[in-house]
């Protein structure tokens, strides 16, 4: 099981004319990946401009190594990543960057425990604080996150409408 090797061997080969790189690991949930090969970046991918790869194949630590990537999609990120996010874009350190798409691995965990909640509410200040970082950037921002909340609001929302509007007095019939 060497794939995180071979990522790395793939971008030192590659790493002075690769412009887009997108990583699908559908399998790093259940099988998980050796410590010591990850992140699988570790040196300079000057040319790069779209990043698509999921924790723990990238860290924000390895970002440095990226100095004009434009487009970032960052998959399976955990809180702690995502301050780390926020840290590095509030010094400039993605001076290029103009479109930032994180998903946050377990964003729809819905466990009606108090540590549930507190990680949903740690979970919408991390989002509300990448999106004001981001805007003052003029960074293109979306979360799976967000998308949830919003998508659960209008659920919630349509649901109190049909009841609303279904309700039928006998007077009706």
């Amino acid at each position: 099981y060497d794939s995180a090797a071979s990522h790395k061997k793939s971008l030192q080969t590659w790493s002075l004319t690769l412009r887009r790189l997108i990583v699908h690991t559908p399998f790093y949930r259940v099988k998980g990946f050796p410590a010591d090969q990850c992140p699988v970046i570790h040196s300079p991918l000057n040319e790069l401009r779209e990043l698509s790869m999921p924790f723990p194949l990238l860290n924000t630590d390895t970002l440095t190594f990226l100095p004009k990537l434009e487009v970032l999609r960052f998959v399976g990120a955990d809180l702690a990543e995502g301050k780390e996010l926020i840290r590095r874009l509030e010094r400039d350190e993605m001076p290029c960057l103009c479109e930032l798409d994180v998903y946050f691995l377990d964003d729809i965990t819905r466990n009606q425990n108090s540590m549930a909640e507190e990680t949903r509410r740690t979970k919408r200040q991390i989002t509300k604080e990448l999106k004001r970082v981001c805007d003052e950037r003029n960074i293109g921002v979306s979360d799976s996150f967000s998308s949830f909340e919003e998508r659960e609001e209008n659920f919630d929302r349509n649901l109190d409408d049909w009841s609303d509007d279904s309700m039928t007095s006998d007077d009706d019939l």
